[in-house]
């Protein structure tokens, strides 16, 4: 069995990042389209809460927040941040493939552009992922 290194389990969770974006984001439109004909917000609020996708969200939350805390403890937060960004390019895809949306010329564009900024950063060295604040203990540093 192969063992997987510090750096591909960094990606391998910024993909999985990826992809609960890209999950969530689609669940919650979804969510949003059977839920919002009301005639006040309150109410769109209301029925949406009643759709069962709203609640696929739940686990769907604590998922990216565990992964999220697993990558930021391997990998700095300025390279792994910008990975994420490949989010808006899933999520693009999905919403013109699932939700019918249109990509426009200028949209495929900035897709472009963030697919070589992320390929860009991905060429770069990975950080340690060990923060280190001068003179802050790691239990003073929470926000």
């Amino acid at each position: 069995m192969t063992r997987i290194t510090g750096l591909s389990s960094v990606w391998i969770a910024l993909i999985v990042a990826v992809a609960l974006d890209t999950l969530v984001q689609v669940i919650w439109k979804l969510a949003a389209i059977g839920g919002a004909q009301s005639a006040n917000d309150f109410g769109a609020l209301w029925n949406i809460a009643k759709q069962p996708l709203f609640w696929v969200l739940l686990p769907l939350f604590f998922a990216q927040f565990a992964n999220w805390m697993y990558v930021l403890c391997k990998t700095d937060l300025s390279y792994a941040q910008p990975a994420t960004a490949l989010s808006y390019v899933t999520i693009a895809f999905c919403s013109a493939t699932i939700l019918h949306e249109h990509l426009t010329g200028p949209r495929v564009l900035g897709i472009t552009v963030i697919v070589a900024g992320v390929w860009l950063l991905g060429s770069t060295q990975a950080p340690s992922g060990s923060p280190k604040l001068r003179g802050v203990r790691s239990s003073d540093a929470a926000i």
